[in-house]
């Protein structure tokens, strides 16, 4: 650098995405997931 030379920086920030979580099928069965919707019922089948 020179002295008495601008510099202009620009920094963009981005969110860094989450990764997914890949359920097997047995975690899902596991999960709460699962008959989430059983109770409501302003939910029809």
């Amino acid at each position: 650098m020179v002295e008495g030379q601008e510099v202009e920086v620009i920094v963009l920030l981005s969110p860094i995405p989450a990764k997914k979580k890949v359920l097997t099928a047995r975690e899902l069965l596991d999960s709460s997931l699962i008959g989430l919707w059983e109770e409501r019922d302003d939910i029809a089948d």
